[in-house]
């Protein structure tokens, strides 16, 4: 997997461009499209406003890793596995922190290692718990959600899509946009 660094906000754009084979400019240039339908400037210009915005993230994920993350209700939620608990991070997947203080992050996983958009490079799970989640978020997580991310097999000239995995919930976690 190569490693992509995000702006201020795109935590999900820069997860998905690091799971997809499609360009990074592609997948932003969706997420603008998306926004300016829902009367934004810009996917920047509809993060800056804190709208909610599940609805598009949910577009972009079901476009480029054929993936629903869904909004969840505070009556709805339950507790699962706790972030700090270890996780199965083997094989590849897009995960979504949901942290004590409302806000939410959206990184990648491979072989055991976190792709945090926000770092240089991957790290263990151990080492963004403990040391950059701190540091960036001020709040620690709540709740975690695993997608595991299994591409189809080629059968045409047609570009890789990905499956829809079956979604692995650790915690359901808060109401959140994820940034």
């Amino acid at each position: 997997m190569k490693h992509i660094r995000q702006d201020i906000n795109e935590c999900l754009l820069a997860s998905v461009a690091m799971l997809t084979d499609e360009p990074r400019e592609k997948i932003w240039k969706f997420a603008d499209e998306l926004a300016r339908g829902r009367e934004f400037h810009d996917y920047q210009d509809m993060m800056r406003r804190g709208r909610e915005n599940i609805l598009t993230q949910n577009k972009i994920l079901q476009r480029f890793l054929g993936l629903q993350v869904v909004e969840h209700e505070k009556e709805d939620m339950h507790i699962g596995a706790s972030p700090d608990e270890n996780l199965d991070l083997s094989g590849t997947g897009f995960m979504a922190v949901y942290f004590e203080n409302g806000e939410g992050h959206a990184l990648a996983y491979e072989s055991g290692l976190v792709h945090d958009p926000n770092l240089q490079g991957p790290v263990s799970w151990h080492e963004w718990l403990t040391v950059h989640a701190p540091a960036h978020y001020f709040a620690p997580p709540r709740a975690v959600e695993l997608y595991p991310v299994k591409p189809v097999e080629v059968k045409s000239s047609k570009k890789n899509r990905a499956k829809r995995p079956n979604k692995i919930l650790l915690d359901k976690g808060v109401s959140s946009v994820i940034r």
